[in-house]
Formats: structure tokens, sequence, C-alpha cells
């Protein structure tokens, strides 16, 4: 079969991983859309939290309290902040469906309008795919007989989708969202309702989406497929489970496995990072998203103490002032906690010279600067929480800024929850300029090899040497991309 031109794919044509209960996994919300290549994601929606303060038009994002209440995200409108960061990150990223599980009813503070009014506020109505894209009536299933739209036109986009029970009930949570249907063309999200049997499917002309459990897609995910709809399946955390979904022509197929390093068949993306694949049709394996990132891979002992032990990618960019944005992506679970990726600028490629980093620390740390004030000095470091408490859990951020001026011998550092709103980290003054400019890896452990991602945001210039610094460094890699 012959690839299918990437300008000819739509969006009911391509299936992909899903993160299911994306707010718990051990892998930040970044993390789980830039390192490990997701484009679908779910978040529970409550309208309140036990004591914590009452939300007007805002929802908090949970699974159940106190029993089961850990999130990385706190609120719904922290969610909007971190898909604000992402287009800021890939500005043409392919378009992420974003599942919003209701699990309580619409209320006097909590309506659809609040709901639609956040959404489009925080995004703006061009960046979400909206029922009235993709059909003139609220008859979504007549406006889409003639095709979704192609990939291509969304790149860049989001598209929100509302699961939460059935319709069996005219006042479900769905049902209410779009006024039994009257609403439909007119919401910013769609609603992809449970369903039983195959007649379910046309039963309602307004749903063009489907939530199922994984037990119901073998009879019911073709027959979506087939009809021209888009179906969610969850949970497969298995592999035998995983493949049987994909063999289902599952669209949307969540799991808890994130990282699919450690559970190697949980992926959808290809050789490039490419997130999605083809339901009966191929697409080329050379298929990119667009967007600037570097990889650093190594294995190697730490950046730290009197001498370093890193990979470092790299140019020589003078005593020119110099201005570096990128966010540091970590696979951000079964790595290290130490392991660090670096935006750093160094005075030689000694191991004991004088340097100055933004660093992200594998899993469980927050940003922080570090530097050797001179060769031979002892490493310092200065950390400050990025995110104010309770919205989005500092450990999941990697936008990192510096800025190099003063003859290359002043450096400043920041980081940022969205790679917009600047927290400062810290700054110092060397004797000599920080000439070599670029990212290091070092993975804090020699027989384990971690690899960060860098994307950029503002480049000053690209990369071109490597080079191993200092001892017990191997497995090193440094490359344009998402896998080398």
């Amino acid at each position: 079969m012959a690839d299918t031109p990437y300008s000819e794919i739509r969006y009911n044509q391509v299936r992909q991983k899903s993160s299911h209960n994306s707010f718990q996994r051990e892998e930040g919300i970044y993390d789980q859309m830039l390192y490990w290549r997701l484009r679908s994601l779910e978040f529970d929606l409550h309208n309140g939290k036990g004591l914590s303060p009452s939300l007007t038009g805002n929802w908090y994002i949970y699974h159940t309290y106190t029993v089961d209440e850990e999130t990385s995200v706190d609120k719904l409108s922290d969610l909007m902040t971190i898909l604000q960061g992402l287009d800021r990150a890939v500005p043409e990223h392919e378009i992420t469906t974003i599942f919003l599980d209701l699990k309580d009813d619409f209320d006097d503070t909590h309506t659809p309008e609040q709901l639609d009014t956040l959404l489009l506020n925080s995004l703006g109505s061009g960046k979400i795919l909206k029922p009235a894209d993709v059909a003139p009536t609220n008859d979504l299933q007549a406006g889409v007989a003639s095709g979704w739209p192609h990939l291509q036109s969304l790149r860049g986009k989001f598209v929100f989708v509302l699961t939460g029970g059935s319709l069996s009930d005219e006042n479900s949570k769905l049902n209410y969202y779009v006024a039994d249907g009257d609403d439909a063309r007119a919401r910013t999200c769609f609603i992809a309702p449970k369903i039983a049997t195959k007649e379910d499917i046309t039963a309602h002309s307004y749903v063009i989406f489907f939530n199922l459990e994984t037990d119901q897609a073998s009879t019911l995910a073709p027959e979506i497929f087939s009809a021209g709809f888009v179906s969610r399946a969850y949970v497969a955390n298995s592999e035998t489970v995983f493949d049987d979904m994909k063999a289902d022509q599952v669209h949307h197929i969540a799991t808890d496995k994130v990282n699919s390093a450690v559970d190697l068949w949980s992926r959808t993306d290809n050789a490039k990072g490419w997130p999605f694949e083809g339901i009966e049709i191929t697409v080329s394996e050379s298929q990119t998203e667009p967007g600037v990132v570097y990889g650093v891979a190594a294995a190697s002992e730490d950046l730290w103490g009197d001498e370093d032990s890193f990979y470092f990618f790299y140019g020589n960019g003078g005593t020119a002032d110099r201005t570096w944005i990128t966010f540091i992506s970590s696979p951000d679970s079964h790595v290290e906690d130490y392991a660090k990726g670096s935006l750093m600028a160094r005075v030689s490629t000694d191991s004991d010279s004088a340097y100055f980093a933004v660093v992200r620390p594998g899993q469980d740390h927050g940003l922080r600067i570090q530097y050797r004030p001179k060769a031979g000095d002892k490493t310092k470091e200065l950390e400050e929480p990025v995110a104010t408490e309770h919205t989005v859990a500092n450990d999941t951020l990697g936008f990192a800024k510096i800025s190099i001026s003063k003859s290359g011998k002043y450096a400043e550092g920041w980081g940022s929850v969205d790679g917009a709103s600047w927290v400062f980290l810290g700054s110092y003054s060397f004797s000599d300029p920080l000439q070599l400019q670029g990212f290091g890896t070092s993975s804090h452990d020699k027989d384990e090899k971690v690899k960060f991602l860098f994307f950029q945001v503002q480049q000053p210039f690209a990369p071109s040497s490597r080079t191993a610094i200092g001892d017990d460094v191997s497995e090193t890699e440094a490359f344009q991309g998402i896998y080398p």
C-alpha cells in the first residue's frame, strides 16, 4: 500500500496513544506531550475540592477527593497555561485532543457558557477545533460525512471533548452541555458519551466522538470507524489489550503506560517522533512534526562538585550578548532523580571549567541554577519555585532562559511555567567570557544512559560541536530531532 501524503490525511484516519488520567501519571503533562509524543490526554473536572476555595467559572482537576486526589495540575485554568506553553515550545504541533471528564453536574457557578469562555479566552477561538468548524448545523454526523478536517489544517490547534456518562438520560451532563443537541454546533467542546449498542452510534446526530471501555472496543470501535466517527477506549495497560485496540480501529487508546522506553509496546509515534499511526492507510516513516528540537544522550557521572562528567552539544557564541530560551524535556520517570539536562554556557571544555546553567533534574526536583565561579571551584546552586502553590507541580516544568551579556562575563537564568512569564532564578559575574553555549546531559550513573530533549523557543545559533567532558562519559549522542 502506498503512503498517503500528509496533506491528504484526515483527523479520523489516524490512531494515537492517549494518556489516561494524565494529571496522575509519573510523567508531567509537558513531558507526556513533548518527550513521550502524546497528542491526546485526559483530565477529570470537579466543581469543588473539599476545603479548597470555591471556584466560579473554573474547575479543579483530580480523581477522587481524599482517597485519590494526587494531581500535577490543580485547576483547568492551570492546564490552559500548560497548553499555551506547548504552543510556544512547538507552535505547529499536531492537533492535541483534550478529553475533559465531567465528574459533577453543571450549576450556577459552573455553566456550559463559563466552560466555553475559559477555553476560548485562554487559547483563542482560532486555536480550537469546534463543532461549528465541522458542520453547518447541529447535525454533526452529516457534517463530517464529507470528511473531517485534514491534519495539516489542524496544526497548532486543540480539540476539547467532554466525557462523563451516557445520553440515555436527557438531563445527563453531556446532554445539558449541548441542550439535548440544540446547542451542539454553538458549543466549544464536542461530547463523547458512553454507548452500549451499535444502534447508539447514530441515535444522536450531534455526536461524533464516543467513549468506550476496552471490552466494548471489538464490537463497537470498528462500527464507529466505518461510520466516519471517532472513538476513545480505556484503559489499555497491557501489550495484548493495546494491540487489540489497534486491531479494533480505536482512535484514542487510553493507557497509564506513558513511558514507552519501559513499556516498548505502548507507542504510536514513528521513528521521527510523529505521534500518530494510520488506520487503513500508511504514513511515511519520515513524517515529522515541525519545530526545532535537539537531543543529547549519555551515560555519565554528575554535573557537580569541582569537576564535571557530561556530554555537551554546543557552539561558540563569542562575547556577544545572547539570550537562549528552550524547554528542557525529561523522561520524568524511571530515571535517576539527579540526571540533568542543562542549558549551559562555559568558559572551556575542561572538566573543571567555570560555567553557568539552568538545570532540569531527571525527576522529582524543580529547575535550578548551577554555576562554578572559576576553574576548580565547587559547584554552587540556586533554586526558586517557578510555579506558585496550588497551580502546576514545579518538578514538571522545563522552560529555561539564559542571558549572557557584558562581553560574555555576566549570566542570568530564569524559569517559566509557560515560556511567557518568567521567574528569576539567579545570576553571576565571571572573570572570563562564557563563550561555549549549548545543551548538556549527565545521567548521574555511568552505567545508565539518559536522553534529554531541548525544544527551541529562542536560539541565537545552532550547536555544531559535540564533546564528552570529564571522566566516565559513554554511549553519547547529540542530534537534531526527537530520536537519533
